[in-house]
């Protein structure tokens, strides 16, 4: 299993590596999958495939929201990637989706001549500075670097004009700098900016160098993020929704001509993002919203994230799984750790010890599967089949009534060897903490909004779960 899964996030240096040695293994695939009919497209959809800047006056015109597709990038659900146009004329960048970080980087020409490691497994080459009009260095009072240097993580020399950066734990890092550039959601004009903490990095070391894609974009909560920069600068609402499309994922895999990489299947509708005022998406209950607060980053907390509060959970065998909502939280277990939540981007979802064994033990129960012992750090089943029939479903209360109920289909991922399945939980133990990190194990194929435009203080929000299409042309 690929070290995204095991490692959860606490800094830059976690985003997900992909590749690397392992029983189960991480296949990407390059191309792009055929166009067609898409039951996942929205009622409305906007014709708009522009990849130029729009040439009014600013970059952005006046909307309500910008938005973009989604890509997953390989076929255990791990890597999920946004398009970014760069620089001028526009470079592609393919960028994996961070919720819990707070600096965008992307992978940048070396200097000429040098002799470091360049990146073996990005989607796109290097972006070439050099061939922008558009590029130039970011200042020591960008956003960007007053986070890298309350983290420790880079910053301005005393005197310095231009900001570093070098992430490391000395075994995986990257270096180089802050620049401003123009970027843009690929396909969304208006979503045009001059974005001025962008980390070009020109040095990396450790798993980095097999990194699958061409950087990270931060759609975490601080200051200088991208999603707070698009926000600010296009006046939108504070308001981000995302949705990672897994409906019918096992299903999309085996429909895979043989011989073709089954990432083929699942990539063209994996998801959207939209900055602002969220489009088609529907809530169940008005009035069923959790609080939501964030973090900005600094030297105690090396992460940009959302937090909200679990009041109860519960375990549902498969027999009682076609219940309703409401009785699947009648009598909810107690709330797993201290209760509090944050949302992270590596697909395992961690939790306190005592929470995770009441699911291997509900698995147990249904299955009379034990672990595979082999394994350490993940909790993974042989079975004959791949089938889930007899996991049970996990349905997680928030404050307010909000629930996220999480089918086996969500929480597995899964490889088919020549003798057996092997079956592999989205969970993991959370250590030395008592609050639960939601990975994209439990937040896929549903809208997920993160509200802050009307609370009364602007760290305070509301944590909304919704429905309707997840992926196709985005409505306008």
């Amino acid at each position: 299993m690929s070290s995204s899964l095991s490692s959860p996030p606490t800094s830059l240096t976690s985003t997900p590596v992909l590749g690397g040695g392992s029983s189960i293994s991480s296949t990407i695939s390059l191309s792009s999958s055929s166009s067609g009919s898409n039951p996942f497209a929205p009622p409305l959809s906007s014709s708009s495939s522009s990849s130029s800047y729009p040439s009014s006056d600013g970059y952005g015109a006046s909307a309500s929201r910008v938005s973009t597709h989604i890509s997953l990038r390989d076929d255990l659900k791990i890597a999920f990637t946004v398009d970014v146009m760069m620089g001028t004329p526009a470079q592609t960048r393919s960028l994996h989706i961070l919720l819990d970080d707070y600096i965008t980087w992307t992978f940048c020409d070396p200097a000429i001549g040098s002799l470091l490691p360049q990146p073996q497994e990005a989607f796109n080459p290097p972006f070439k500075p050099a061939s922008s009009t558009s590029y130039s260095l970011a200042t020591c009072q960008s956003p960007g670097c007053t986070a890298l240097k309350a983290t420790w993580n880079g910053g301005c020399d005393d005197g310095g004009t231009s900001c570093s950066l070098r992430v490391t734990d000395h075994v995986d890092g990257i270096a180089g700098e802050l620049v401003s550039e123009l970027v843009m959601l690929k396909g969304e004009p208006l979503s045009g900016i001059k974005y001025d903490s962008m980390a070009c990095v020109t040095e990396m070391e450790g798993s980095y160098v097999n990194f699958s894609g061409d950087g990270v974009l931060a759609l975490g909560p601080g200051s200088g993020t991208f999603f707070a920069t698009v926000t600010q600068q296009l006046k939108l609402p504070d308001i981000l929704s995302v949705c990672f499309n897994a409906t019918g994922y096992r299903s999309r895999r085996a429909s895979a001509p043989e011989g073709q990489d089954p990432t083929a299947a699942v990539g063209d509708d994996s998801g959207s993002v939209v900055f602002g005022t969220p489009p088609w998406i529907v809530y169940p209950n008005l009035s069923a919203n959790a609080h939501l607060d964030r973090t900005e980053a600094s030297m105690l907390s090396r992460v940009a994230t959302y937090r909200s509060f679990i009041t109860g959970w519960s375990i549902l065998p498969p027999s009682s799984s076609s219940s309703s909502s409401s009785s699947s939280v009648a009598a909810p277990l107690p709330p797993p750790g201290n209760g509090a939540v944050f949302f992270g981007s590596s697909f395992l979802t961690f939790m306190p010890n005592a929470s995770l064994a009441l699911i291997t033990d509900a698995i147990y129960k249904a299955t009379l599967l034990h672990p595979l012992p082999q394994f350490e750090d993940l909790i993974v089943y042989s079975q004959p089949s791949c089938g889930l029939s007899s996991f049970p479903v996990i349905t997680f209360l928030f404050e307010g009534g909000t629930q996220l109920e999480v089918k086996p289909e969500e929480y597995t991922a899964m490889e088919k060897t020549p003798s057996t399945c092997l079956v592999s939980l989205g969970f993991a133990e959370q250590w030395r903490t008592d609050y639960t990190l939601l990975g994209l194990s439990v937040l896929q194929s549903r809208w997920l909004t993160f509200d802050f435009s009307e609370g009364p203080y602007p760290d305070n929000g509301v944590f909304k779960i919704g429905t309707g299409p997840c992926s196709g042309a985005v409505s306008k």
